[in-house]
């Protein structure tokens, strides 16, 4: 769910924080659209299933039903418990929607995502 914090801001609970089976899962779509702005993910990860594996990517759409990766905004693979975080200028996103896509693999991985999006015009 979509939170206005102040106006402008959005922060949400992108991916509630529970044990993670073997796949894909994504944030809420944010729009952008042409107003400039950062986008921040907190990915916080906890117990990984034996070999698991966590990947997170940035992608962005049109319409927010068909998703793209973006070139160049993802982060690197973790392999056990820990804190990171992805971020993305609005100048960066071609499209209308942006969200982050996560991949858990092998086992299961206990792992939460907040995401904030701050329009540039907001003080």
């Amino acid at each position: 769910m979509l939170h206005k914090v102040q106006p402008g801001i959005t922060l949400d609970e992108g991916i509630r924080a529970v044990s993670k089976a073997a796949g894909t899962y994504d944030t809420t779509g944010i729009y952008v659209g042409n107003i400039l702005g950062q986008i921040l993910w907190g990915i916080s990860a906890g117990t990984f299933g034996g070999g698991a594996t966590l990947d997170a990517k940035v992608q962005e759409s049109d319409d927010d039903v068909t998703y793209t990766d973006v070139a160049g905004l993802s982060m690197t693979q973790m392999l056990a418990a820990g804190y990171t975080e992805l971020g993305a200028r609005v100048q960066q996103i071609a499209k209308k929607y942006v969200r982050l896509r996560i991949t858990v693999a092998v086992a299961a991985v206990v792992v939460g995502v907040s995401q904030v999006y701050v329009p540039s015009n907001v003080q």
